[in-house]
């Protein structure tokens, strides 16, 4: 590689790198990487990635700024807010590296689209803080025999590993099956600090460099893990599962609820329509916390109950008709729902994937 003036001005600080130089410029000018996520993780991963020369980079999100989002997720600022994600993060990284080629894709990731998004990258970045897609990234990866770095925040914690590295562990070794969703909180229901995407994001970033650059050791084969309020981190070693099943094809992954909440019913978006259509009566009960509920709510809720204190609220909900529990993704809803007999000759309902699949299936409702 022989940079032209502006390269080797941009890039003078890796160039004085013995272990990156020229030739790992060149490297990085031709690598592509995708980021599944312009969220929180998406944000520092991008950012750097693009600083540092990475020649391709593709976004996949179909999420929309909101200005919740602006406390941790720094490649987008207030002017976007209500704009595509992708389209938000594209402007931001052409702005830091206009000699970046940025792909987008205002999409989610399927099972129908995985394949076909993918093999266009050398590594893959998850910043998708969402179970079923990373368990799609990681058969999507096996498929394509390509690596993948994970990161997950939640809280005050984070992780990173990298997997799919030169037949090193999988994401299904560490998590061999779904966990409950009843579980798993998201962010948006339990919170994160700010600046712990930051950090876990940035290791993210860290560790694709050393991917593309042949540098080091990556972290395959250990998950590393952070204690923000302790200042403390933590390795787990890690070892490929030889009695794995090997991925035959792409499958949709459903999390699995917990027997605890036997007497709800789940109802899948479409279903709540069309009911509604027919004139069903149902009191639509929001359980999400205060300061969500006023942000704003589904036009059907009548009634706001947050998950923890339902139980004692059940008195003054109405005993005459069915439930229908409502939360940003469903997981509290389902908790909500554990504590709860469904009405006396009525049934007990929780949305499926709650506000944010109601929301996406029809999203001028």
């Amino acid at each position: 590689m022989n940079p032209d003036a502006p390269d080797r001005e941009r890039y003078l600080r890796h160039l004085l790198l013995p272990e990156v130089g020229e030739e790992g410029q060149a490297r990085l000018r031709r690598a592509s990487v995708l980021c599944v996520g312009a969220g929180g993780l998406g944000s520092p991963a991008l950012l750097y990635l693009a600083a540092a020369g990475v020649g391709h980079i593709g976004i996949i999100d179909d999420d929309t700024v909101d200005l919740t989002n602006l406390q941790r997720q720094i490649i987008h600022d207030t002017p976007s807010v209500g704009r595509p994600k992708v389209e938000s993060a594209r402007a931001r990284i052409l702005s830091l590296n206009p000699e970046v080629r940025v792909s987008v894709h205002a999409d989610r990731l399927t099972v129908d689209n995985a394949l076909a998004t993918l093999k266009d990258y050398d590594v893959i970045v998850d910043g998708s803080d969402n179970l079923p897609t990373r368990y799609l990234i990681d058969d999507a990866c096996a498929l394509l025999g390509m690596p993948w770095v994970y990161g997950a925040v939640l809280r005050f914690q984070g992780q990173v590993s990298v997997f799919g590295w030169r037949e090193g562990p999988r994401y299904r070794d560490l998590f061999p099956s779904p966990p409950s969703a009843d579980a798993v909180p998201s962010c948006a229901e339990a919170g994160v600090l700010g600046v712990l995407p930051g950090i876990i994001g940035t290791l993210q970033a860290t560790e694709v460099l050393k991917l593309i650059l042949e540098l080091g050791t990556p972290l395959s084969g250990r998950l590393w893990m952070y204690d923000a309020l302790k200042a403390e981190t933590t390795t787990l070693v890690l070892k490929p599962d030889l009695n794995r099943p090997p991925i035959q094809k792409l499958e949709p992954v459903v999390l699995p609820r917990t027997c605890g909440v036997a007497g709800a019913r789940v109802l899948p978006t479409d279903q709540a329509r069309a009911r509604l259509a027919k004139g069903w009566d149902a009191a639509w009960i929001d359980v999400r916390s205060d300061v969500e509920f006023s942000r704003g709510k589904l036009e059907q809720v009548e009634h706001h109950h947050p998950h923890d204190t339902i139980a004692e609220s059940a008195e003054r909900l109405p005993h005459d008709r069915d439930w229908v529990l409502v939360c940003q993704s469903g997981q509290r809803a389902h908790q909500a729902a554990a504590s709860l007999s469904p009405p006396p000759g009525h049934e007990l309902w929780v949305l499926e994937g709650g506000m944010n699949a109601w929301t996406h299936a029809y999203p001028s409702t």
